[in-house]
C-alpha cells in the first residue's frame, strides 16, 4: 500500500523539514480531519536504532507539521500498496482514477508527487512487537516513501514488513497498483492499537479505505501473517522505546 505527500529527503548531517502544509486535491483516500488543531512532533531516528543502509545518517530527524486544512493530504497516500490517491491528469476535472500526463506521460498523484517506475530501496527498519512475535519493519516515514510503498518489489519475507507512519490520524486508504506481493494490512490506530485488518490483493487498484477516521499508522506483512500468529484486532503494536506514539513522535 503506498501514500503520498511531497517531502523532502532526509539528508544525513542536516535535520530536514518536512511541511506538509499544502492542501491537495480530493480523490479515494482522501483524509477528512476531525479537527482544525494543527500537530507537531518529531520522528529522531537515533533514538529509533534504526538500521539504515549506507547513507543514511542516524541522526536524521524528521519533522511533520501540521496546519489547520491541511489534514486533507493524508489519505492522498498512494504507491502499490500504499494510501489510495488519485494522481492528476490533463484533465483532472473529468477523472478520478490513476492517468498519466499527456504532455509528460509521467503518472502523478493529486499532489504533484510522480508515482514510482520502479522499486525504492530498502528503507531504515525498526523492529516492532505485537506481545511476543516480532516483525521487522522497514519504515516509511515520508510521501515519497509512502508513494513507492512496496510498489514492484517481488518478495517480503515472513517476519518482514513496511510500517506507514503519518503526521496525523485519517481514514486511510490503501491501493495495489503495481505491488505484486500478497500483504495483508493492518491499519492503526495513534496508540498503536489494531483497529481493522485488510486483505491486501496484487495489483488492485481499488481504494480499501478504513472503516475509522483514527487511523494514524499501517502495517503491511506477507498475507497471512497475522493470522498465522494470532495476532487480530485489538492487539497493540510496541517498540523498544515503548508505544508507537512514544516512538515516533514529541511534543516541542
Amino acid at each position: 500500500m503506498l501514500p503520498v505527500m511531497q517531502v523532502g529527503r532526509v539528508r544525513p548531517g542536516a535535520p530536514p523539514e518536512h511541511d506538509v502544509s499544502h492542501p491537495v486535491g480530493g480523490g479515494l483516500g482522501q483524509a477528512r480531519p476531525t479537527n482544525n488543531i494543527g500537530i507537531h512532533g518529531t520522528i529522531l531516528a537515533s533514538r529509533l536504532n534504526l538500521e539504515t543502509r549506507p547513507g543514511i545518517s542516524h541522526d536524521a530527524v524528521v519533522t511533520f507539521r501540521l496546519r489547520p486544512l491541511l489534514l486533507g493530504l493524508l489519505p492522498i497516500l498512494l504507491a502499490g500498496c500504499g494510501p489510495s490517491s488519485a494522481p492528476n491528469s490533463a484533465n483532472p476535472a473529468s477523472t478520478s482514477g490513476p492517468m498519466a500526463s499527456a504532455a509528460t506521460n509521467v503518472q502523478t498523484t493529486a499532489d504533484g508527487i510522480p508515482l514510482p517506475g520502479k522499486a525504492q530501496p530498502k528503507l531504515p527498519t525498526l523492529k516492532l512487537w505485537m506481545g511476543p512475535k516480532e516483525v521487522t519493519a522497514e519504515l516509511a516515514l515520508t510521501p515519497k516513501q509512502w508513494a513507492a510503498g512496496m510498489m514492484f518489489r517481488t518478495n517480503m519475507a515472513d517476519g518482514e514488513g513496511m510500517l506507514f507512519v503519518f503526521p496525523e490520524r485519517t481514514r486511510a486508504a490503501f491501493w495495489m497498483k503495481n505491488t505484486y506481493v500478497p500483504l495483508d494490512g493492518a491499519y492503526v490506530d495513534p496508540e498503536g492499537m489494531i483497529l481493522e485488518i485488510h486483505d491486501m490483493k496484487p495489483l488492485n487498484e481499488s481504494s480499501i479505505q478504513a472503516g475509522s477516521d483514527q487511523i494514524q499508522y499501517v502495517l503491511e506483512v506477507p498475507r497471512g501473517w497475522f493470522a498465522r500468529n494470532g495476532i487480530t484486532t485489538n492487539v497493540v503494536i510496541r517498540t523498544e522505546r515503548g508505544s508507537l506514539r512514544e516512538t515516533f513522535f514529541r511534543n516541542p
